[in-house]
């Protein structure tokens, strides 16, 4: 009989007023379906049902997502924000109902949404009132001293909740929620063991998280970390700037008090949101492809960057349920705002991130310039760099090579700067060399060589023609430098003088009958006919 039995009347057997719970919130399944969803101290059956929760574990932490109070304190709250008609705080306050949703977006475990900019613009004042739908609004909340493992924690037991970090400040914090934007994006904390050898169970989660400060984290990503194409592909970043003479604002006395009566009404919108959440599951998850598949299209969405679309379609679909709770969210502004936003996220990751060429695996322009600036001035101060007018070639080879700098004495050539030609010649194990010992992603610089330079890979001799010649071919990569007076490897090349432009290469006419051959060491190329002599 009980293998037949529903899951619901599992659970009741041993207690009709209320069963017991395994300590996490969020969407529950049977047999591989959603049947509902736990909220705080109930479980919200797809059939309607409401069972109270019984658990041993984390009182201390549950509590504070118990509903409190009524919902008329959130709606007043919430429209102090609305009313100032900013698609920045509704996208903050729609966090709330968008984190569930990701549940119906495939394998999309948990992106970061970095609203930063001036103090003052009620970033923190919009997390508090989103943080309230489904707890207390201080109590909730990570703080700048919590650790990585304590926001995991949070992240494990309310599963599919918003997570919230507010004022992340200096590089210390900033580098923190560097490593949680993997950990988060994976669905789940790391593997340990007990002290018996045997495996801990891991917590894993699908949800989003929010972050707000000051300074910008992806301008931390790309100052400070050498490759950071994969974190900038899991953020998403609004800026948020002030804006003068906003329509809504109130006397600040009056809004601080609204704001604080959300520590004594919090968690009752999520109990109704988690009931409606529960009851329309199916049609939501239609809902959420449609939206999310609408807003991808206008977006022109890539696969790499499916954490966007994903977030942005989640946000939108968030908004709208809103909106029949009460929220007065303003969807269409903040689909307008978020496209906009996207392709200002999607032009920063290409100017500046570690993907910038898409399609051919290239790092973007400014990091493949950043890698071969710094070679090139590095070689050029310790000395392994040798400047000349040009470069042998066999044509002319009886004209003499000037030498406009030699390197150091007892110094290896590793890059040979041809003046006239606007070239640069660098040799390509030194430059791979480099590359491994200031940590940056080899291949993806060298696809960009080719793809922003249109450098060609040959084996060359450093220093040919020169007595500064290496003896030895090499795979070198020659490079022509953009002809343009601003840019750094133009202004390298014209350090030792403007180049001189030198004669072209003589044109040699091909008459049937006669065979061009290589000129011999100290000979002229030429026409051999079938009387000459080779």
């Amino acid at each position: 009989m009980l293998e037949n039995a529903s899951w619901l009347d599992k659970l009741c057997k041993e207690d009709h007023a209320a069963v017991r719970d395994i300590g996490t919130m969020g969407w529950r399944y049977q047999d591989g379906k959603r049947i509902g969803f736990a909220f705080g101290n109930k479980f919200y059956h797809e059939d309607g049902q409401t069972v109270p929760l019984v658990t041993a574990a984390d009182d201390e932490f549950r509590k504070w997502y118990t509903p409190v109070g009524k919902r008329e304190a959130w709606l007043k709250a919430a429209r102090l924000l609305t009313d100032r008609k900013r698609p920045e705080l509704d996208v903050l306050v729609a966090m709330a109902f968008a984190a569930p949703l990701t549940v119906f977006s495939g394998t999309f475990y948990g992106a970061v949404l970095s609203v930063w900019g001036e103090p003052g613009t009620s970033k923190s004042t919009a997390q508090q009132v989103s943080t309230a739908v489904w707890g207390h609004p201080k109590q909730t909340r990570e703080s700048l001293n919590s650790t990585p493992k304590a926001l995991q924690g949070r992240l494990g037991r309310t599963r599919n909740l918003p997570a919230y970090l507010d004022d992340v400040q200096d590089r210390h914090h900033q580098d923190n929620l560097f490593h949680t934007l993997f950990t988060a994006a994976e669905g789940t904390e790391g593997g340990r063991l007990n002290r018996d050898g045997s495996m801990k169970s891991r917590l894993e989660w699908q949800t989003l998280l929010a972050v707000c400060s000051n300074a910008s984290f992806v301008e931390f990503l790309i100052c400070h970390k050498k490759s950071s194409s994969a974190a900038m592909r899991r953020i998403f970043e609004i800026n948020f700037k002030e804006k003068p003479n906003e329509p809504g604002i109130i006397d600040g006395l009056d809004a601080s008090k609204i704001f604080a009566e959300l520590e004594h009404n919090y968690g009752v919108i999520g109990a109704e949101y988690a009931q409606l959440l529960a009851r329309n599951h199916n049609k939501i998850d239609g809902l959420v492809s449609t939206i999310t598949k609408k807003f991808t299209a206008s977006v022109e969405g890539t696969t790499d960057e499916a954490y966007w679309w994903s977030l942005c379609g989640v946000l939108l679909t968030g908004a709208a349920l809103a909106r029949r709770l009460g929220a007065e969210l303003d969807v269409r502004a903040m689909e307008t705002f978020l496209r906009e936003t996207y392709r200002y996220n999607r032009r920063i990751r290409s100017i500046q991130g570690t993907k910038g060429a898409k399609g051919v695996g290239a790092g973007s322009y400014a990091d493949t310039e950043r890698g071969l600036i710094g070679f090139v001035n590095e070689a050029v101060g310790n000395g392994n760099a040798l400047f000349t007018d040009k470069r042998y070639e066999h044509w002319h080879c009886r004209l003499p090579i000037k030498i406009l700098h030699p390197p150091g004495e007892g110094r290896d050539v590793v890059v040979q700067i041809i003046r006239d030609s606007c070239r640069i010649i660098v040799s390509g194990k030194a430059f791979a060399r480099y590359l491994r010992e200031h940590v940056i992603n080899a291949r993806e610089i060298i696809n960009g060589l080719e793809y922003f330079y249109k450098a060609k890979q040959r084996n060359l001799t450093l220093g040919a023609g020169t007595p500064y010649n290496t003896h030895y071919q090499e795979m070198c990569w020659e490079i022509p430098a953009p002809p343009q007076p601003d840019h750094a490897l133009y202004k390298i090349i014209c350090s030792q003088g403007a180049p001189i432009p030198h004669p072209e290469r003589p044109k040699i006419q091909y008459t049937p009958g006669y065979t061009y051959v290589r000129p011999a060491p100290g000979r002229r190329a030429g026409l051999v006919g079938p009387k000459d002599p080779v």
